[in-house]
C-alpha cells in the first residue's frame, strides 16, 4: 500500500537518494611506484580533503594487480590495457621525453635528428602489463644497440643518470633530473607523443560515487599543478 500524501516521505526518499548518491565510504586504490609517489598520492590527499566521507587505502605496486582478486575499488595505470574484465577511462596523454645524462651525451654525441639514434646505446622500458617493450614515438626511428631493458621506471631513471644510455620516459619521471641538471633533453621537436594515464575498475560492479568522483577529480587536475 501507498502513502502518496504522507508528509515527509519524499523528502526522506530524496535524502536517502542523495546520500546513496554522495562520495561516501573507503576507496581502495592502487597504482605503480614511482607515478604513484608522484602524481597519485598528492591528487588522492586534495581528494580526501574535499570530500570528507570518504577514507582510502593507496596501495603502490609496480606488478600487474589483479583488481578483482584482490578486491581493489580502482586501478590507475600506464600503457597498453588486455583485460576485458575490466572497464576503462582515459585520464589524460602522457608526455615523454628522450633524455640522456650530459656526461653521456659529452662522450657520445648530441642526437640532432632520429637517424643519429642508430650510433647510441638505448634504455628499454617493459610493460609490466603486458611485456611488450615501450615505442618510442620518433618518426624514422632506426634500429638501437640496447644497453638495459628494465620493468621498473626507477631503475631506468638511474641507468640514463649514471650515463648508460639515451632513455625514453614520461615527464612525470624525468622532470626533476632535468631541472637538477642531471638529465639533458633531445629530440624535443621530433617527439609525437602518444599513450594515455588509465583509471580502471571490474566490470562486474556498478561505478560506485567514490569511484566516480576520484576518477573525475583526478582527470581534471593531472599536470594542472
Amino acid at each position: 500500500m501507498g502513502y502518496p500524501n504522507t508528509p515527509g516521505l519524499h523528502t526522506a526518499e530524496q535524502a536517502l537518494s542523495h546520500t546513496q548518491a554522495r562520495p561516501i565510504g573507503h576507496l581502495r586504490l592502487t597504482a605503480p611506484v614511482y607515478y604513484g609517489e608522484t602524481v597519485i598520492a598528492p591528487i588522492l590527499l586534495r581528494y580526501l580533503r574535499d570530500y570528507l566521507e570518504v577514507s582510502a587505502e593507496l596501495n603502490l605496486d609496480n606488478r600487474k594487480v589483479d583488481l578483482v582478486a584482490e578486491n581493489f575499488d580502482l586501478g590507475i595505470r600506464l600503457g597498453p590495457m588486455d583485460a576485458s574484465s575490466l572497464m576503462l577511462r582515459q585520464l589524460a596523454p602522457r608526455v615523454h621525453h628522450v633524455c640522456a645524462s650530459p656526461a653521456y651525451l659529452a662522450e657520445r654525441g648530441v642526437p640532432l635528428t632520429p637517424a643519429d639514434l642508430a650510433g647510441h646505446s638505448s634504455l628499454r622500458y617493459r610493460f609490466l602489463n603486458s611485456g611488450k617493450l615501450e615505442e618510442w614515438t620518433l618518426p624514422g626511428l632506426p634500429a638501437m644497440p640496447i644497453a638495459l631493458v628494465c620493468n621498473n621506471m626507477e631503475a631506468m631513471l638511474g641507468a640514463a643518470v649514471s650515463g648508460l644510455g639515451l632513455a625514453y620516459m614520461p615527464d612525470f619521471l624525468a622532470r626533476d633530473a632535468l631541472a637538477r641538471g642531471e638529465l639533458q633533453q633531445v629530440l624535443a621537436e621530433q617527439l609525437t607523443h602518444s599513450g594515455q594515464f588509465s583509471a580502471l575498475w571490474p566490470s562486474s560492479r556498478q561505478i560506485s560515487p567514490k569511484v566516480r568522483a576520484f576518477v573525475d577529480f583526478a582527470s581534471e587536475r593531472l599536470f594542472k599543478g
